[in-house]
């Protein structure tokens, strides 16, 4: 498995090791298997904080990925949460204007439009 081998050759604790539990969360969440993708998104956050600190735009996706899992099961104020958190780091490592910010920044006002509407 590549999760195993690059646990084995590059560490717990490598970027190209959280990558792996995001692409698994990935999967997981495709699948509907919320509770194993944000156990995976959570092993995945932990390396990037590590590696990257706490303001870092691999932080910021990680956030968003976790929206949009919170998304999937109608969880819509935890999504926000995560979406808000994610555009605070993509506002201060990327800028206002950078097409992720922007990108961010529409999702937070449809998820607002959808719990007005709810």
């Amino acid at each position: 498995m590549v999760l195993d081998i690059r646990k084995e050759v590059l560490g717990f604790d490598h970027p190209d090791t959280g990558t792996t539990y995001n692409n698994m969360a990935l999967v997981y969440s495709s699948l509907g298997d919320y509770d194993k993708a944000l156990e995976l998104y959570a092993k995945d956050l932990a390396i990037s904080e590590k590696v990257f600190g706490p303001v870092h735009p691999a932080i910021a996706i990680n956030y968003s990925n976790v929206a949009l899992v919170y998304h999937a099961q109608g969880k819509l104020q935890s999504a926000l949460e995560w979406l808000e958190k994610a555009l605070a780091i993509k506002v201060e490592t990327l800028g206002e204007g950078h097409p992720d910010t922007v990108a961010t920044a529409h999702f937070i006002v449809s998820m607002y439009d959808q719990l007005n509407s709810s």
